[in-house]
């Protein structure tokens, strides 16, 4: 019987997904990579360090604060959005002002 090629592999030129998909394609080198841009509509939430009240995990934020950077050198565009909800994890606005606070820019997120 002959065995069947295997399809070839396709770059996606959009990708649409939900954070917690976004996070994980970023969080691996070589797929993030292949992404150029991010737009997290209300929608970067991490959990929270151990000790401390509510003091956002670095560690979850590693993925998100990889693309910044990257976004500030100018080779990926990423855009983000929050609201004012209080969560019982870190809110979209606590990541939001945890990577202006770690990446040393000006002004509170808006």
């Amino acid at each position: 019987m002959p065995s069947a090629a295997a399809p070839k592999a396709r770059r996606a030129e959009r990708l649409s997904a939900g954070y917690g998909a976004i996070l994980h394609i970023i969080d691996r080198a070589k797929d993030a990579a292949r992404v150029d841009a991010v737009l997290l509509a209300d929608g970067m939430h991490v959990g929270f360090e151990p000790v401390g009240f509510r003091k956002v995990s670095a560690i979850s934020m590693a993925p998100f604060t990889l693309f910044a950077d990257e976004a500030i050198a100018g080779k990926k565009l990423f855009a983000i959005t929050h609201s004012t909800i209080q969560t019982p994890y870190a809110s979209t606005t606590e990541t939001a002002e945890f990577l202006a606070r770690h990446r040393g820019l000006a002004g509170r997120p808006q």
